[in-house]
This record gives C-alpha cells, structure tokens and sequence, in this order.
C-alpha cells in the first residue's frame, strides 16, 4: 500500500501529465490514503510551481470535505488566476457544506466576470446554494441576476422553473431576460430527452406466470418460490435450453 500510494503522488505532480488523468490520479489518492494523509499531500502540493499541480491540489483538498480548510480555498478563489480560481469553485461545490455555498455565494458578489457563471453553476449542485441563487434573482446587480439564471438552468425543481417565467417576462435588462429564455430552453428539450429508468417487473405479479401456474393446478407464491416457479415455467415452455 505504502508503494502504490508513493507512486500514486509522484505521478500527481508530474508537470507534463494530463488534467483528467491527474484529477483521477487525485482522486484515488483522495479514497486511499485516508483524510488526514491525503489533505497533507495536497497541502504540501499546493506549493507546487506547476499551476496544474496546484489547481488539482485544491480539488483534492475539496474531496477531503476538510471544511477547517475553507479560508484557503476562499484565498484561492480570488488569487487572480483564473486556473486557480475555477479549481477552487469546483472544490468547494465538491466539499457541497452549506458553509462552502456561502462561501461561494459571498464570491459571486466580487469576482472576475469570468468565474460568475461557473460560481453559479457549483452553487447550483449545492442544496443550499440553490437557495442562494433563489434569492439572487432579486439582486441589484444585473450580471448576478443573469449568473443565478444560467445557475437555475440545472435546478430541476419547479420553484425553479417558476423564476426563470418570471425573469424571462419582467426583467428590467436584455441580458438577464435572454439568459433567462435560453435556460428555460433548455430545461425543456431536458425534459423531452429525460429517460426515466424502469423497475423491473415483480415476479409475483406477472400476469402470464400466475395463469401459466394455474394451470398446472398450483399457485404462484412469492419470493423464492415464485423465481422457482418462473424458471420452471422457463424450461417447461422450451424459452432456452438448461
């Protein structure tokens, strides 16, 4: 274990591997090495001189759900670097507490035009968060108004739904009715692609089992009884060969 987990973090920090494969790489590290190893490993990362190094650092320490870390992440958050800044939402989405949704809700109100969106898209996977941006729709500042809009595109509730009519019809600006529209558009052609996973069927309530039963004078039962019942009637009636 000591050797896999050992080379495990020489490949997180090699400065040419690919981001995907690095986040992976994190992630299994995040699983094995228990919180306490993992987050000194990420902590020690973040030291790292290669931006990609350190922006998979912030997710790892993300994974670890250690909320004592939050000023660090919120210090990341508005470093400056947008690499940076993105890994940092992304962490505190990952970490999903309600005190990583004020968090970043607090950093919606003051961040680069660049983060606005992808901030509102993380609160949007936190149950609190969507609360937040419940409550940003209201907000004076045009741009949040039109961030928490693209933000409710991925809150399929109806109360959703509901403020995206509202701010497409009487919003004051072009920017947040648009965004407002085009978030509504997309819930519905969501809606129209949605599979909706079946159940299997209950061996005890097949139709065509409690006849076939019937007719060899017996009844169907339940549990056991009825998968020993449906496998009979399987080779009785020659559907495959045993």
């Amino acid at each position: 274990r000591k050797t896999v987990l050992k080379t495990l973090a020489q490949m997180f920090s090699e400065p040419d591997l690919d981001m995907a494969a690095r986040l992976e790489i994190g992630r299994a590290l995040a699983l094995s090495a228990g919180e306490e190893g993992a987050l000194a490993f990420f902590l020690k990362a973040l030291r790292h001189p290669e931006t990609q190094v350190r922006g998979a650092a912030l997710r790892g320490i993300g994974w670890t759900g250690a909320s004592r870390e939050m000023a660090l992440l919120n210090s990341a958050l508005q470093e400056g670097d947008l690499e940076i800044g993105r890994s940092a939402i992304a962490a505190l989405a990952d970490m999903g507490t309600p005190g990583a949704a004020r968090s970043l809700h607090q950093a919606l109100h003051q961040a680069d035009e660049h983060l606005i969106l992808p901030i509102a898209r993380a609160l949007a996977n936190i149950p609190e968060g969507q609360e937040l941006l419940r409550d940003s729709v209201d907000d004076e500042d045009f741009m949040l108004r039109r961030a928490a809009a693209h933000g409710l595109e991925l809150v399929e509730q109806p109360w959703a739904k509901e403020r995206l009519e509202k701010m497409a019809r009487e919003d004051s600006e072009w920017l947040v009715r648009s965004a407002a529209e085009a978030a509504l558009k997309t819930l519905e052609e969501r809606e129209k692609t949605k599979v909706v996973a079946l159940s299997p069927p209950q061996i005890d309530t097949l139709d065509w089992l409690i006849a076939w039963a019937a007719t060899q004078g017996l009844g169907l039962g339940v549990g056991k009884a009825a998968v020993r019942m449906l496998l009979r009637a399987i080779v009785e009636l020659s559907l495959i060969h045993i």
